[in-house]
Formats: structure tokens, C-alpha cells, sequence
């Protein structure tokens, strides 16, 4: 049996992916989502059904009936037997990321040439935007 080492966790490389400018201070949690990146996708917590069904009758459309019907039937029967997938975050983690969704006056960037996380008042962001747009530089 192999015995696997502990990580350790340097904290100053940590701080340098997540930048914060913005006015809010974030939790732990916050952090640790935010230090997923912005390529980690979260596992759906529900069947997107509606969407599939939606999908599948506007395909039919161009079917014959007997056709439509078979195509009906055998996504019925896929989607019964369908089960979600393996929750990869923890409910701290799911809360934080709802929390940080929340956040409606901060923007949550991915940093220029680096790989790091960029926190910043929206405010702040638009007018640099706009300050870049009137400028011609960018």
C-alpha cells in the first residue's frame, strides 16, 4: 500500500493567482473557488430537460410523424435512465460560488498573460474601458 504525503500549500504562491482591487474582502471559500480558474466547470446540479425536450421537438420537426415519434420515444427512455453526475464542489464550495455570482457590482476577470484571477468595482473597470476606447490605445 502506498502512502501518500501530505500537500503543503505555500501561501504566498497562492495570494499571486487571485488579485484583488475591488472594495470587497472575500472568504476563504470565495478564494478557493476562485483559485479553480476559469476553465474548471461545475457539475450540473439538475438535468437540463426542458432544454433537451426543447431541442429534440424542433429537430422533429423536419421528421415524418412515424420517425418524430420513434426519435420521442428513445429520448424518453435516454432520459430515464440518465443520471447526474458526481457533485465535484462541497456545499461550502457551491455557496461561495453562489455568493460570488451575487456579487453584481464586482467584475471577475481572468488577468492579461498571467494565470490569475482579477477582482475589480465595475465602475472602475467600465471607466478603464472607456479611458482605453477614447484613447485609441488598445
Amino acid at each position: 500500500m502506498k502512502i501518500k504525503r501530505p500537500v503543503s500549500f505555500n501561501e504566498e504562491k497562492d495570494k499571486k493567482w487571485d488579485i484583488n482591487l475591488s472594495d470587497k474582502t472575500l472568504t476563504e471559500s470565495q478564494e478557493g473557488v476562485l483559485k479553480l480558474g476559469f476553465k474548471f466547470s461545475p457539475a450540473p446540479t439538475k438535468l437540463p430537460l426542458i432544454d433537451t425536450v426543447t431541442a429534440v421537438e424542433i429537430g422533429t420537426k423536419f421528421l415524418s410523424e412515424v420517425k418524430a415519434n420513434g426519435l420521442r420515444g428513445r429520448v424518453c427512455d435516454i432520459l430515464r435512465k440518465s443520471k447526474l453526475p458526481q457533485d465535484n464542489l462541497s456545499k461550502q464550495q457551491r455557496k461561495a460560488l453562489s455568493e460570488l455570482k451575487r456579487m453584481s457590482d464586482v467584475a471577475i476577470l481572468p488577468a492579461y498573460k498571467v494565470r490569475a484571477t482579477v477582482l475589480m468595482n465595475k465602475e472602475e473597470y467600465h471607466s478603464k474601458l472607456t479611458q482605453l476606447i477614447q484613447s485609441g490605445t488598445y
